[in-house]
Formats: structure tokens, sequence, C-alpha cells
């Protein structure tokens, strides 16, 4: 977990720039007849993402500060959340039912349900310099109040100050002045949208059947035939399938004037409106447009539908259930950037099985967050998935992918090269969703420095997996895209290894929505293991940019050539009616049409198969694929970020899922590796050395440039810390260097044992292969050598005074041993008398002898009754 602070900040203050609104559940406190709602729980909270402090690694970030907390007791259950164009922004809210519709005995709604003097209607305002919660508008059809199922989404048009609100009861959608309040009018989906539009995918004219709405209906609080009211959503008087409306975006194109509102349309089972019966394309849910005009109002005769979803269910049983693919309830555009970019959120429906049951809200682990960029004639094309959370739904079945997403997403800033703020200059670089079991004991995030999170387990905790309980908010780069529809989560499970490789959650920040530190700092316990998914709702960030300049045909996806409506092409070995026209599959139009997944022109086309980053279109490919020839390996290896190259040709990215970091960064030599996954390379120019060298702990930093790993696994120890001099080695494996700043001197010493410490910053080992014992011991002062290389420092902070002198001539080796005193020294009884004149110095220079010596050899003393002859040294 990432833990900055000492305390998480509540305290009452406006929104900055960076910082985030989140909406979830009050949760639940017990009443006299049993569970009910919290009105104290908090319902939306401002949540400060822009000190970090660290890279995202997949870690669950505990203390994250947040304050100005709305309640239960103020505005009621809530999901929506827009910002105005103020400085700073005032912040609005619209009721929901996604929480569930809660009532006492009597039939009355229960105490926290909507908020005092509100209803399933009303839009909240909360003031952005006094902080007050505030009805704003009651959202009526014709003055006709909803009975229970509430509001959907909202959206804002900064530049005409215009809200627009889907109504989950009546499936139409209102536009509302943000200055006043009073609704302008709506758009009806149902009858006027259905009745003539174009189709984009196929580039026609269509129309379909009418659903209208029946104003005579009503939530049936007293009178459920189906069950408890409560329970029941069947019974909440939501709009019909086809009809029904949640998410909603609107886009104004940059450069120009030209406005659309964007909304998705749920289609499933179980609402009404005859879906088995419907068309193959209408029973699945789709993103549709309308224009606006100058003053936002709607334009019915410029109605498009713009694509349709990719299927999520492939299996008989879960389509019966659950259609094709759950609802889109939130869809967001990156306003501060000039290339076309749609984020769509989906959730896991409606439910409610009770206050105080695990996942009550919704089907948790069936909802993506899908990327999706506009080509060339203006159509939108879907380009990838964000794995939401580490659960790879290894317990519910195909599709095996980390699809936590709870309804909300929001493109955020960027951050400095060391996290420690965000980058105002980098708006739109993050995107943050919301999500559920973003870390949890069946998906375990990362522990600091820890292992990648799997199915968790006693050693797996032991390796550095944190199965906390986390649902809340995920934020990765916006480019840590995956694919839409990885082949190996349709496959059968592994049994070693994962379905497939998903970078994205190893690449994020996880913070749980709760406050998971008391007022001291202490942990709360409960906090980390109680189960909140389906709890999480919707997100918006505050961000200030410049406007963006209209898009160059560069930035925008080639056009895919489409093929002849009607025409199938059957890949050999698949029966075209068993496998490409039964519901349990794909359909026939679906398959090889519009989901693109087997159909040559979409999914096999030279310009949309392997392009996902146009590795192979002619003009955009060449500006990432650098050198010429160089190969992504293994297959599904990707430049992240754009703009990184392969250098030299051949290198591999190992493991799938690595990053270039920083931009420019190269693998050197080729064939190096990076592990653990997420590491970077800093500074530019680093080299992993030898082949197979590991950065740890992740984040861990080549400094200087040129330094080496040596030997294979050796650590960085702590963060941050060089590898001085180039060249310089860590030995024996698992030596770090401690403290920051310490330098390996000379190249090839060793640190022995592991643990010791360079002490102080600078000392240096000398000899090479000298040893530090006991680990604690010191170098003092700097610069000290340890002679001979075993002499050990006891006690631990010894100091070594002078450093020694080293010799520059070899000594003289004695040829016999010396004689040993035999008697004591006599002690001198009087003090010797000192010189009280200087020296005379000698005025003339020594004679030099111009003959050498005559050696003699004399007799030596008797030592113990032998003779020893002693040889005649030269003076």
């Amino acid at each position: 977990m990432i833990c900055l602070t000492t305390t998480a900040v509540w305290a009452q203050q406006t929104m900055q720039p960076g910082e985030a609104f989140l909406t979830r559940f009050s949760g639940v406190s017990a009443g006299a007849a049993g569970a009910a709602i919290n009105p104290s729980g908090t319902v939306g909270s401002i949540v400060d993402i822009r000190s970090p402090g660290r890279p995202p690694q997949g870690e669950h970030w505990v203390d994250e500060p947040q304050h100005r907390p709305v309640t239960a007791a103020e505005v009621g259950q809530v999901f929506g959340v827009v910002l105005d164009g103020a400085s700073p922004p005032n912040i609005y809210l619209s009721a929901t039912s996604a929480f569930g519709l809660h009532t006492v005995q009597g039939g009355q709604w229960m105490p926290g349900m909507w908020g005092p003097g509100g209803g399933p209607g009303t839009i909240w305002r909360i003031d952005a310099a006094g902080g007050r919660a505030q009805p704003f508008a009651d959202v009526r059809l014709n003055g006709r109040s909803n009975s229970g199922a509430s509001l959907g989404n909202m959206a804002y048009d900064k530049t005409i100050s215009m809200i627009y609100v889907s109504d989950m009861e009546t499936g139409m959608i209102h536009r509302i002045d943000a200055t006043s309040g009073v609704d302008l009018g709506y758009w009806d989906h149902g009858t006027a949208g259905r009745a003539r539009f174009t189709d984009v995918e196929s580039g026609q004219s269509s129309s379909l059947p009418p659903i209208a709405f029946d104003p005579a209906s009503r939530a049936k609080m007293s009178d459920c035939a189906a069950g408890p009211f409560d329970k029941t959503p069947a019974c909440w008087n939501l709009a019909p399938s086809g009809r029904r409306i949640w998410g909603v975006g609107v886009r104004v194109a940059p450069g120009s004037t030209d406005r659309r509102l964007y909304y998705a349309v749920w289609s499933g089972p179980g609402a009404g409106a005859n879906w088995d019966g419907a068309d193959e394309t209408d029973k699945r849910s789709a993103v549709w447009s309308v224009g606006l005009t100058f003053d936002g109002a709607f334009d019915a005769e410029d109605v498009r539908r713009e694509f349709v979803l990719p299927d999520f269910f492939v299996e008989a049983k879960d389509v019966g259930r659950a259609g094709y693919s759950r609802p889109v309830a939130d869809i967001t555009f990156d306003e501060c950037a000039s290339t076309p970019v749609m984020l769509v959120s989906e959730r896991g429906g409606h439910r409610n099985l009770g206050l105080g049951t695990p996942e009550a809200f919704a089907y948790p682990h069936e909802a993506r967050t899908l990327r999706y960029e506009m080509d060339q004639a203006g159509s939108w094309q879907p380009v990838g998935r964000y794995d939401v959370g580490f659960y790879d739904r290894y317990k519910d079945g195909v599709p095996f992918m980390r699809a936590g997403s709870a309804g909300g997403a929001a493109f955020g800033y960027g951050y400095k090269t060391d996290f420690s703020t965000i980058d105002r200059n980098a708006p739109g670089q993050f995107v943050w969703i919301t999500g559920d079991a973003l870390c949890s004991p069946d998906g375990p995030c990362r522990a600091p420095d820890g292992a990648e999170g799997e199915a968790v387990s006693a050693s797996a905790i032991a390796a550095g997996a944190d199965p906390s309980e986390v649902h809340g908010l995920q934020g990765l780069p916006e480019n840590a895209v995956g694919e839409l529809a990885p082949s190996g989560a349709f496959a059968a499970y592994p049994q070693q290894g994962v379905p497939y490789v998903a970078s994205g959650p190893d690449q994020s920040y996880m913070i749980d929505a709760d406050r998971n530190l008391d007022g001291s700092g202490a942990p709360i316990q409960e906090e980390f293991v109680r189960n909140d998914a389906t709890n999480i709702g919707d997100v918006a960030i505050y961000a200030i940019c410049n406007a963006p300049r209209a898009p160059r045909s560069t930035e925008l996806l080639p056009v895919i050539r489409r093929p002849q409506i009607g025409v199938v092409t059957v890949i050999e070995g698949h029966d075209p009616v068993l496998t490409h026209a039964t519901i349990a599959s794909h359909g026939a139009r679906s398959s090889h049409y519009r989901i693109a997944s087997h159909n040559p022109w979409w999914s096999h086309d030279r310009l949309r198969s392997h392009n996902r980053w146009r590795s192979h279109d002619v003009v955009a490919s060449r500006p990432l694929h650098r050198p010429v020839g160089s190969w992504h390996r293994p297959i599904g290896s990707a430049h992240r970020p754009i703009g990184s190259l392969h250098f030299p040709r051949g290198s591999l990215h190992r493991p799938i899922g690595s990053i270039h970091r920083p931009r420019g960064s190269i693998h050197r030599p080729p064939g190096s590796v990076h592990l653990p996954r997420g590491s970077v390379h800093r500074p530019l120019g680093s080299l992993h050395r030898p082949i197979g060298s590991v950065h740890r702990p992740r984040g861990s930093i080549h400094r200087p440039p040129g330094s080496v790993h040596v030997p294979r696994g050796s650590v960085h120890g702590p963060r941050m810390t060089p590898h001085r001099p180039i060249g310089s080695t860590h030995r024996p494996l698992g030596s770090a260097h401690r403290p920051a700043g310490s330098v390996h001197r000379p190249p090839g010493s060793l640190i022995r044992p592991p643990g010791a410490l360079h002490r102080p910053v600078g000392s240096v080992h000398r000899p090479p292969g000298s040893v530090r014992r006991p680990p604690a011991a010191v170098h003092r002062p700097a610069g000290s050598v340890r002679r001979p290389p075993t002499a050990v420092h006891r006690p631990a902070g010894s100091v070594r005074r002078p450093p020694t002198v080293r010799r520059t001539t070899p000594r003289v080796q004695r040829s016999t041993p010396r004689v040993q005193r035999s008697t004591p020294r006599v002690q001198r009884s009087t003090p010797r008398v000192r010189r009280s004149t200087p020296r005379v110095q000698r005025s003339t220079p020594r004679v030099q002898r111009s003959t050498p010596r005559i050696q003699r050899q004399t007799p030596g003393r008797s030592m113990g009754g032998q003779r020893v002859l002693r040889p005649q040294q030269p003076r």
C-alpha cells in the first residue's frame, strides 16, 4: 500500500485543479427494524489525487487525502456528478436508484433515500464557496414527478452552461439551464430517435419500431406482485429495453461550434419491449447521438446510431439473464485534446439483495470501460479496453477478463517525472475509472515491491500480494489500453499462469472510497476487509486547459472499408448456422460485421487487425517502429508509451506488457528483460547488464548511465540509489546500496555480509574484497581502509583513525627470525633531557664512496648453545 501522510484530510476547502469528486452508497447502520441506510454516511467527497509521490504500480494508495464529504442526510443517494465552468466549480449530483430503492413499513421512503426536500428526480447543487448542498432542479415530464426509478447520469456543456440529464423512468433526456435550474425541454429517443436515424456502421438511413412512454405507469410500492418492492427492480418502473437511457456525454468539436449529445441506450432481457423478438442489433446496447443547436436544443433531423457495444457474454445462459453486455452508465470525452477520444463505462445493472448484503446493488465483475477514437470519416472505432482491477473472473467463467468497472470514468492530469505532483501542462494523460474489487483476496493488488496479483494464499501474502478489499478509483496512464477481446479470455482457464497479460492494473493507483485511516493515522482494520463492491458510483475531475485545435487528419484513425450488407465470410471449420447465427455465439452480423470479431475487413485487414497504435498504417506507422526492422516480440507486446523505441533491432519486450519508461529508453543489450513489470529505465541510456538482470525493487534507477547489474538478481536498495562508479557490482546477491548515495569503490568490491551499510556516505571498500563485520559497522572517517580484508570492526560503530597511508615501495622481508629478549627492559628512572638548541645542519654534502665495501662473514652470537652466522649487511 502507498502511505504518504499521517492522516487522511477531510477539511472543508474548495476544489482544486486535478482533484476528483467520487460518489458512492452511504453505507448501512442498525435500525429499530433491522439494517437501514446510514444517514451520516458519505455519498460523495473530493479525493485529492494530485500528489501520489511514487509511480503507479498496482498498489493500494491507502491514505489519499479526502475533503468536503457530503452525507445521505444532506442529499440522499446520488450517482451522477458533473462540475460547472466556475472557478472553483460548483458540483451537481443526481438522485439515483443504482444503489437500490429502500422503503420502511407503510410504503414510505427510508430516511436517507432522497435527502430533505428532494425526491427521485432531484438534481443537487453543492456551492463552490460555502459547500452548502441544496436542491437545484426537480426533473419532471410535463409536470409529472418521477415515481421511483430516478435519474441516470448527467453531462455538462461549459460553452453554454447546460446540464443534460437522463431519466431512468421516462427514458427522456432533459436539458437544464445551469444558471437557473429551469427545464428547457427534453429528447424522446423512444419515439423521435428511433423513428429516423443514420446507422453509422452501415452508412444507411434506418428506423426502428417506436417504444413510447406510458405516463400512467408508476412504481408499484404497495402492489408489487413479483415480490418485495425493494428487491424487485421490475416494480421500480424503469423504462423498457430500447428506451432506457443511462450514460450521457456532450462533445463540442474543437475549432468549431458543432456539438452533439451522445447517449447510451440499454437493451437487455427482462425489461419489457419484447426483447426476445427484437432485431439482433436492437438486442444490444448501443451509443446514439443527436445534434444540438447553437443554444443546446435537440435537432430531431440529426440522429445517429454511432455504434453497438461489442459482446461481453457469449454463453447462452449469460445472454439469457443479462443480454450481450451490461449497460453503459457513463460517457466521457477528453475535452483538452485535439484527438477525439471517447470512454464508455459500463455498470452491472440494477438489483437489490438487501441492505448489509455483500454485492447487493449490481452484478459485479461484468462491466468494462472501453476506449473509442474517431476515424477520418467521423465514425467512432473501438481501439481497446482498460483492465479494471486485478480479479479476472476465474471463479465466474468466460470471459476471463478484468471487468470491474462500476460505471464512471474521467480524464485527469499526468504527473511530474518524480510523481510528486500533477503536471498542469499534461491534461488528459491519466484516466480514472470507478471500480469494484480493484484489490481483493481473489485478485490481490501489489504490496510495495511485491508480486503481481494472483489468487491470494499464505505464500502469496508472504511474497508481497495485498489482499485488502479496495473498491473505489483506479488511475492509470491513458494509453495503458488492452485488447478489446483477448482470445485467452474466451478459452479454457489455463492450469498455470493467466489467460492473457493485463498490464493496466500494474500501472495503476488503487484508491478505496472509504477512509482507511483514523484521525491519528492508524489503520481502520474493518475497512481493509469489508467487501464494498457495487457501492461505487461516478467520478468527475476538475481540469483547466486551453481550447484544443481541430484534429489533423493524421491524428484520426484510417477509414475502414466496410463489407456489403448481408455478405458473411465463412471461415473454414466454422459452421455458419451453428456457430455464427445462434444466440449462444456471436450472431451472423455481430460476429463478422459489427463486432470486428472474424470479418476479414475488420479483424484481418492490414489496417484494422494490427492497428491498436496504427502499427502498419503506411503513414502513421513509421514514427513508431524505430529502427526500421524492429519487431514486437513476444506476440502481444506494445510500444508504451507512444514514441518509445526498440533498440537495438531484435530486442524483446519481456514480459509482455513491459513498458519503456521514460520515453526514449532502450533495451540494451538485445534480449534484456523488464522485470518486474512496471520497472523503469532511468536515466535514458541505462543498460540491462547482464542479459536477464532485474530491476528490484520496482522503481529502482540505473545511475549513472552505463551502470550494470552484476550479478543477475542483484537488488537496488533503497530506491533511487546510483551505481557508482560505472562497473561496480552487487556482490553477493541480495546486497544493497545503503544508505542512499553510498558508492561501490573500487569497481569489483563486495558488500559482505548482505545488509551491511556504507557509512558514512562516501566510504570506500579497500582493498577489493574487504568485508564489513559486523553488518552495522561503520567506515569512519570516510576513506578509511580495512586491512587485512578479513579485519572486523568491533564493536559496531568503532572508528579507524587516521586513514592508513599506503606504501609506495614493497617491504624488505626478514630472512631470519627476530631475537626474543630474555630479560625485561630497564625502565628509565629519570626523564630524557630535551635538546635546548637546534641541530646544526650540514653545509656540505656527504662524500659518496667510489668503491664497494668488502663483504665478510663474521661469527654471530651464541644463542641457546648454537653458533649463528650473520651476513654483513651493506650500509
